[in-house]
């Protein structure tokens, strides 16, 4: 804690002027955020930072896991607070750019591989992260093991084969999706961006939501980051998989944008 204070004091002392002159010009040029970013809690992780956004630019919804609780009129799950932001950013901000960003070392997707074939140890009432996990997270795993048996999950670790060839969608056309068609993440990172692309789909089974999707007002994205090296992937539809986000990756983005 005093480390945290202490940085309260340097801020107050060399950062503070510098802070408040980006919040007034955020205010007198009536700044429109620019995305609505949902992203896993973990302390690794800098949204500002890696997408150079200053106060004002981004919504940002954190959570173990970066869940996207799926939205279920008949369940006990339809509110949370990640569809409060979604409606607060989206429809009461206008912002219509919307991205699930997950990340390798997933602590809570590291949990959901390990319980993958154990649902009970998910189900522990004194435990709030396991309740979680088993809320928002289970359909995830159900859908990675009915696509991929455990001989083709271990066989894709060692290169052998391709987790892919299963169809998912942003509220819009299908795609075909590959998993790290590579091979260069373990099986456990390979399911965290399954698990990203899965909760990327949830944001379209909210009713606020469908019409801006179904006119193109929103649009939903997928990222996720490789923390190691520090290296930005986006989900590329019409190639089927995330990949590093560079110059080229950038230009080919800008293509689709105007076309």
């Amino acid at each position: 804690m005093n480390k945290l204070l202490r940085g309260i004091v340097t801020f107050n002392s060399k950062n503070r002027k510098n802070y408040l002159a980006g919040i007034q010009k955020v205010e007198e040029q009536i700044v429109k955020p620019m995305a609505v970013f949902i992203t896993c809690m973990d302390c690794r992780l800098d949204p500002p930072q890696f997408l150079q956004a200053v106060p004002g630019e981004i919504f940002i919804i954190r959570n173990p896991g970066n869940m996207v609780p799926f939205f279920d009129p008949a369940g006990q799950h339809t509110l949370s607070a990640e569809g409060g932001g979604l409606e607060l950013g989206c429809i009461m901000n206008g912002i219509g750019d919307v991205v699930v960003c997950g990340h390798s070392d997933c602590k809570a997707v590291n949990s959901l591989y390990t319980q993958r074939y154990d649902h009970a140890m998910l189900q522990e009432p004194n435990s709030p992260l396991k309740s979680w996990l088993s809320a928002h997270g289970l359909r995830t795993v159900h859908k990675f093991n009915e696509l991929f048996s455990e001989e083709e999950q271990q066989r894709s670790v060692k290169g052998e084969t391709i987790l892919g060839g299963f169809k998912l969608n942003f509220g819009l056309d299908s795609f075909v999706c590959h998993v790290d068609p590579e091979n260069k993440f373990p099986i456990e990172d390979k399911l965290s961006q399954f698990h990203t692309l899965q909760q990327a789909s949830h944001i379209a089974s909210y009713p606020i939501l469908r019409p801006y999707i179904a006119t193109g007002d929103i649009r939903v994205h997928a990222m996720w980051f490789d923390i190691p090296r520090g290296e930005m992937h986006l989900f590329n539809a019409s190639r089927g998989h995330f990949a590093p986000v560079t110059e080229s990756e950038l230009e080919e983005w800008k293509d689709k944008e105007q076309s």
